[in-house]
């Protein structure tokens, strides 16, 4: 049996708050938490489990398991933490710039690669073989963060004032589940049982809020701004490969023979949440 289970949680923020005064005469002024032009900025989780097991009964098991921004189903319930990667400005005051960037980027990546083998064995000149094998592969994913982009309660200049929330996390999966029974009495009274299982499953979850949005109670301010773009984008993706595989063979010249075998491999994949949201007043 093998397993892994790694969790990351973080808090990453870029802000203004509060400032009574800021010039950037001629410039720009940017607050950027993991800009675009920087993708190795990012969280990272890469797991690679394995386990083969070999007898005349023969189980092998291999479970893996990844959080980012997720809670650990089995020590708290299955859901988000309190995971952040926001960038604002609030409660300022910027009395010169000609452009004004604010701008948040999520790119979590996890990926698994899980696999087990079992084979069992069994072979008699004298009757009767007994033989079981099992396989099992369990590879659980989660990626939720709060990825947020803002200007709130605060003067602008006259600018170009852009405002951006992406995310491009990414899970990619990989299981696989094999197991093999073998039995064999060619003479005497005979007899052959066997039983293989396989099995490989892999659930995947992507679920991250994304908002841009600007907010500003005086109507005034926002009037001297020269150009005002608020964007979110999501190229969150999940890509997932389940297989699972199965033989059971049995040989008797008399008597009785027996094959018991079974395959199964699921996927479940689940990806959202966006919210472009542009507020004034």
């Amino acid at each position: 049996m093998a397993g892994s289970i790694n969790r990351i949680t973080r808090k990453v923020q870029a802000y203004i708050y509060n400032a009574n005064s800021i010039q950037a005469p001629g410039g720009d002024l940017i607050v950027q938490v993991n800009p675009d032009d920087n993708p190795d900025e990012r969280s990272k989780i890469t797991a690679n489990v394995g386990a083969g097991s070999a007898g005349t009964v023969s189980i092998g098991v291999a479970l893996s398991r990844n959080y980012i921004g997720w809670k650990d189903a089995w020590v708290d319930a299955d859901e988000r933490a309190d995971d952040k990667v926001h960038a604002y400005i609030q409660g300022s005051k910027i009395k010169s710039a000609n452009n004004v960037t604010v701008s948040s980027r999520d790119a979590s990546d996890i990926t698994s690669h899980v696999g087990v083998v079992s084979f069992g064995l069994a072979v008699t000149k004298k009757g009767t073989a007994l033989d079981f094998s099992g396989a099992g592969v369990e590879s659980t994913n989660r990626i939720g963060v709060e990825v947020c982009a803002y200007i709130m309660d605060t003067d602008l200049p006259e600018a170009n004032v852009a405002i951006k929330a992406s995310d491009k996390s990414t899970i990619t999966s990989y299981g696989f589940a094999g197991a093999m029974a073998a039995g064999w009495t060619p003479v005497a009274t005979g007899q052959a049982f066997g039983l293989s299982i396989g099995a490989s499953v892999s659930k995947n979850i992507i679920r991250n809020d994304v908002k841009a949005y600007f907010s500003k109670s005086e109507i005034d301010s926002l009037q001297k701004v020269n150009n005002l773009s608020v964007i979110t984008v999501n190229e969150s993706n999940i890509n997932t490969t389940s297989w699972a595989a199965s033989v059971s063979l049995q040989v008797a010249e008399s008597a009785s023979a027996g094959a018991f075998s079974g395959g199964g491999a699921g996927a479940h994949n689940f990806r959202g949440r966006l919210y472009p949201n542009f507020r004034y007043g």
